[in-house]
């Protein structure tokens, strides 16, 4: 990975975003079509045995395993990170440090100086506009979101939280920066998820 770090217009930070997500889906594409068999699920709803959806923490988040095969979970992460280094650029009209350093589609972790009142419930609202309401995929993509974990808080009095962006779309990253704009952030850190590291 690169350690550098450049100023950038959005421009540039959102062809970075559209490569990322299609370097990821050409991926998740080239898996579904290689040698999986005709009962596997994709991006499928993780249920509980009575049919209840299984939740990632206390907002109450549900969740998408990227494929299952023969009653068998599959991840499937990125071949390939690309390689810029930390893009920095202003966002919005509150000029917000919009901070990028490496990470991939699927494995994206948010850090931000401290948390709202209302980040968690603006969070779960975000994440279930794009969570999508199939149980699951057998050809072509849902675009929905995977993944979100309930924000938490390291040594450093920093918030996180992780996600998993499946197959949404770029405008679901956006949405987002514009959520965490709108909340009065001066900056936000958008990272590789340090469980992927």
């Amino acid at each position: 990975m690169g350690n550098f770090t450049k100023s950038v217009s959005i421009k540039e930070i959102e062809q970075v975003i559209d490569q990322m997500r299609g370097l990821y889906l050409g991926f998740f594409e080239s898996v579904i079509s290689d040698g999986v068999s005709g009962k596997t699920e994709f991006e499928v709803l993780l249920l509980n045995q009575d049919n209840s959806p299984v939740f990632s923490g206390e907002l109450g988040a549900r969740m998408r395993v990227d494929a299952i095969e023969e009653g068998s979970f599959v991840h499937i992460a990125s071949a390939q990170m690309l390689s810029y280094g930390v893009l920095v650029a202003e966002y919005g009209s509150q000029s917000m440090k919009l901070e990028l350093e490496e990470f991939t589609w699927e494995s994206c972790a948010l850090q931000l100086p401290y948390e709202t009142p209302d980040l968690g419930a603006l969070l779960l609202e975000w994440f279930e506009d794009y969570f999508g309401s199939a149980r699951s995929g057998k050809t072509g993509f849902l675009n929905v979101l995977h993944f979100m974990s309930d924000p938490f808080t390291d040594v450093d009095a920093l918030t996180w939280i992780e996600i998993d962006f499946g197959s949404a779309p770029t405008m679901a990253f956006w949405d987002l920066v514009n959520i965490l704009h709108d909340q009065g952030y001066s900056s936000v850190r958008i990272s590789q998820s340090p469980e992927s590291e």
